[in-house]
């Protein structure tokens, strides 16, 4: 898994999440009984985790293949009591649209479609 850019280790346990980067010593964790929402999104070749929590605070970890969805989405369900969502991102390549502030993320939406988003902490 990936923060920010740094490749790191992913664990994901029975209290929650946590990521240790391998060249420093930067980590996040997220405790299991916080999360309110998972979401799976596709960033091109790979796919990312999303977990926001119920003070909107939101990690992404990136560096997911398709494959991974499966055990993902059972642990989410089971661990985090968490659905995993998929998100479809319009990637028409349209430059028109609206950008919408929800909760702690930018979003620019065409036609009404969510087609990226910025953590506004980033």
């Amino acid at each position: 898994g990936k923060d920010g850019g740094a490749r790191g280790t992913l664990k994901l346990g029975a209290e929650g999440v946590k990521w240790q980067a391998r060249e420093s010593e930067r980590s996040v964790s997220v405790k299991a009984v916080d999360v309110k929402v998972a979401e799976w999104v596709s960033t091109g070749r790979h796919w990312q985790l999303r977990l926001r929590t119920s003070d909107s605070t939101e990690a992404r970890f990136d560096g997911f293949d398709k494959s991974d969805q499966k055990t993902i989405a059972e642990y989410c369900q089971g661990t985090l009591s968490a659905t995993l969502q998929v998100l479809k991102l319009d990637v028409q390549g349209k430059n028109g649209g609206e950008f919408v502030v929800d909760g702690g993320n930018l979003l620019f939406k065409v036609d009404h479609k969510r087609a990226f988003d910025v953590t506004l902490s980033d």
